[in-house]
Parts: structure tokens; sequence; C-alpha cells
């Protein structure tokens, strides 16, 4: 079949492979993107395929928020130094306007989506910049909250290393008085990296690998197993405190917890932290 000079400059582009690799890798896959691909990795021609198993412990993570509507993005790179020029930074902008605006919550659905509404995937775009940058890169985390009984808040640290979307419910006149509240509360997700927002979200099988974890440790203690038990539920406690939002130490009065904070601030009036995502680049 006759292979269009267009398309061995975009697998070109998207692979970092040679023309005469690219020609021959359409023509082997009858010109299926995707094949010609694993074509040209399994012949270890691709240079973008080579940077994929590169560790990504630098990139960003921003976030984008209107009112009940919020996006969290991470996109992860090898060095600080690609994390902070135009072409990522560009990227990542772009990235985190289609998740937001086409409502997208994971990678997966990401990826496969057109990007910005061009012919070429975000998955085909994503490996044309590995190939251009030179180093590896990943779409690492995707979140979008929607809440139509109240609003969706972010909080990026400096240095856009950590991220934090928090969903509340509430009556807006509520909300706005709880705006120094609500900040709070996701900073101290993104300082206190909590797993659970109460400890009914808890699962029974993490609690009962916490106990075994618990039991394991105490096994030589020479203790009856009536105080074991009394001791591991001790530990269970402390375990709700370090993966529990609402049971954590708060981080700007640690003899209060966030539970107490939130219930003060909201003075009766009906208020729930109702979800939160938590993004942190080498996490």
């Amino acid at each position: 079949m006759s292979i269009a000079a267009s398309d061995v400059k975009k697998l070109r582009d998207m692979t970092g492979a040679g023309m005469m690799d690219c020609k021959e890798a359409l023509a082997a896959s009858a010109g299926d993107f995707d094949e010609a691909i694993d074509f040209l990795r399994k012949k270890g021609l691709s240079k973008a395929a080579k940077k994929t198993d590169r560790e990504t412990k630098e990139g960003l993570v921003d976030a984008k928020v209107d009112g009940r509507c919020g996006a969290l993005i991470q996109v992860s790179c090898e060095t600080d130094f690609v994390a902070r020029t135009d072409d990522f930074t560009g990227f990542v902008a772009a990235l985190l306007q289609q998740a937001f605006g086409e409502k997208l919550g994971s990678t997966e659905q990401m990826l496969a989506r057109p990007f910005s509404g061009g012919s070429a995937t975000v998955q085909e775009v994503l490996t044309e910049k590995v190939a251009k940058l030179g180093e590896n890169m990943q779409l690492a985390r995707v979140a979008f909250f929607e809440a139509p009984q109240g609003a969706v808040h972010a909080y990026i640290h400096p240095g856009n290393r950590v991220g934090v979307l928090l969903e509340v419910r509430g009556d807006d006149a509520t909300l706005a008085g709880l705006a120094p509240t609500i900040h709070d509360v996701a900073m101290q997700v993104a300082a206190a990296s909590p797993s659970f927002v109460r400890r009914e979200e808890v699962d029974a099988a993490t609690l009962e690998k916490e106990r075994e974890i618990a039991r394991e440790q105490l096994k030589e203690s020479g203790k009856p197993a009536a105080v074991i038990e009394k001791i591991v539920d001790g530990k269970i406690g402390k375990y709700y405190e370090e993966a529990c939002l609402m049971e954590q130490p708060f981080i700007k009065d640690d003899s209060k917890k966030v539970a107490d904070v939130v219930r003060e601030a909201a003075g009766g009036k009906p208020f729930e932290v109702v979800r939160f995502a938590r993004f942190a680049l080498g996490a």
C-alpha cells in the first residue's frame, strides 16, 4: 500500500523513530498507528517507548474550579527542568481545561479522548511530547467533581507538587460563610494525606488487615489474648486518627479534631464534607 509522507512524519513525531523505520512500520501495519507503534517497540526503534519505564517523580499538579464543578490533574515527568518549560506547562493547562470542560474523571477515559477537539487522542499527543521533550511523561491522575447540592473547592500547594479537590455540601449562604474553614480543610488534606473522610467509610477488609498487622506485632509479647485484643482496638483507634480526615488532629490547633473545627464553624447549620481527591508528585 502507498504510505503518505504526512503519516510517516506523524509516526516519527509520535515515536522519535527514523523516517524509513516509520514507513516500514506503517506498511507492515496497513496504516494503523497503534499497530505501527507496537511494531517499532518490538524492534526497539521507538525512542518514546524506551522512555516509558523511567521514573516520573516531577511534573505539575493543577486544578480548575467553578462553583459546583472542579477538575484536578497530575501530569508527571522526569525532571523539574522539563516541568517548568512552556511546552510542558501549556500542555498541562490544555489537559486541565479539557478535563474540566468534558467532565473527565479518569486517566483511561481522558487518554482515549481526542486532544482539544483535534484528530489525535490525548495518548497520541502525549507520546509525541515524550519524543519531543526527550523524557518520560505520564498523565498520572485525573479527578472531576460535580456538587449539585454544594460546591467544589481546590487547594494547590505552592510549587504545584500537591493538590486537593474537595466537595462540600450545604446551601450557598452557609458555604459562603464557611469559606475559610473549607479552605483549611483542603489544606488539611494536602498536609495530612487522609485516605477517608470519616471512619464509616473504612471497609471491613482494610480494618481486618490493620488488626492482623497489629496482632502480628504483638505475637511475641506474651500478653494474654484478651489484653492483646484491647491493644489492637487501641491501635485501630490510632489508625482512624491517621486515616480519616474528620478524626485527624487539626493542623492549626492539634488540641481539636477536624470534625470539631467543622462542627464549631457550621454552628448547627447543615454542612458536610462529602469527598476529596489528593494528588502528589512522587506518591
